[in-house]
């Protein structure tokens, strides 16, 4: 989750256009947002509550996007006002384009439309690092609660802290996951993945898959392996080649170790004998890389822990 606020800077129509690919008129600041040439939207759609206002039941997309965002920056009057939040959502590539969108409106509806919470969703498609699909969701969903007499007062009791929540994702960007989660205790927003557990694995089971997703961390699952860190080339760009080049490290590094446990928890798994024969092997090696450690007596040895000789080796 991430806040779309004017202290940083941003335009809930601007937001709006860019996950759209639409071109939206923002009135507040006198400009046209022209995003209607950027490729990847396979769906967007403003969902509104039933009792939304009759100027914002058209036919017209595009007009309709433009009108609601327009009226939410006139219904916020302070120059740094948090206009919306932002949902990222990942989607199972098992399903099709149309089961995913399905997907998107039970969330938002259960969670938010039966709030009067509007949300504008857009889902996007990507290539991935390993070639397929990288499809994934955009949800703003507005602070407010959409009447047919407009906007009314902000969602405070079903909503977290933003301070709380920018906490976590900058935990979350430096890789220390677990303490983002102890940040997160009690909010929404872990509800909210839960939910989203729930109706993903609902949905690969209705499509016939056997995978299911976890919203735990691989160490709560008790999974020994590395979270790979997202390379993220486009978003990462004007940092410059040099940091893009080290998170591509970064990127084979973690899964040339992610590799390594696999075939070892495989060979361990059909020769669970070999560990000996394994620990035998590494030491008769060690001895001839290092023939200072090629003493075999237990009093060598034990001269060798109390002065620390070879530990470090």
């Amino acid at each position: 989750m991430k806040v779309i606020g004017r202290s940083d800077g941003k335009s809930a129509c601007a937001a709006a256009a860019y996950r759209s690919g639409m071109s939206l008129y923002d009135a507040r600041q006198d400009r046209v947002h022209d995003y209607s040439q950027r490729g990847g939207v396979v769906h967007s759609e403003l969902m509104l509550p039933g009792e939304a206002p009759s100027s914002l039941l058209m036919d017209d997309p595009r007009a309709q996007r433009e009108a609601f965002f327009n009226m939410l920056e006139a219904s916020n009057k302070r120059k740094d006002a948090q206009l919306a939040f932002e949902l990222l959502l990942t989607l199972p590539r098992e399903c099709t384009v149309q089961e995913n969108i399905n997907l998107v409106r039970s969330f938002v509806r259960e969670h938010f439309l039966s709030r009067q919470i509007p949300c504008d969703i857009a889902l996007h498609s990507h290539r991935a690092s390993d070639g397929d699909a990288h499809i994934h969701a955009h949800v703003l969903m507005c602070r407010r609660p959409l009447t047919a007499d407009g906007f009314g007062k902000i969602d405070l009791e079903h909503e977290d802290n933003p301070r709380v929540f920018k906490r976590a994702w900058a935990l979350e960007k430096e890789g220390r996951i677990e303490e983002a989660l102890v940040a997160l205790k009690g909010t929404n927003l872990l509800k909210w993945r839960k939910s989203w557990e729930v109706l993903q694995n609902a949905a690969l089971e209705a499509v016939g898959s056997t995978k299911t997703v976890d919203c735990r961390t691989l160490k709560a699952q008790g999974i020994e392996r590395e979270p790979e860190p997202v390379l993220g080339v486009f978003k990462y760009l004007d940092r410059g080649l040099t940091y893009v080049a080290d998170r591509f490290r970064r990127l084979i590094g973690v899964r040339h170790r992610n590799a390594l446990r696999a075939q070892l928890d495989s060979i361990l798994q059909d020769r669970p004998d070999w560990c000996a024969e394994f620990i035998s092997k590494a030491r008769q090696f060690g001895r001839r890389l290092f023939p200072e450690l090629a003493r075999d007596g237990p009093e060598e040895h034990g001269r060798d822990r109390e002065r620390g000789v070879g530990h470090e080796r």
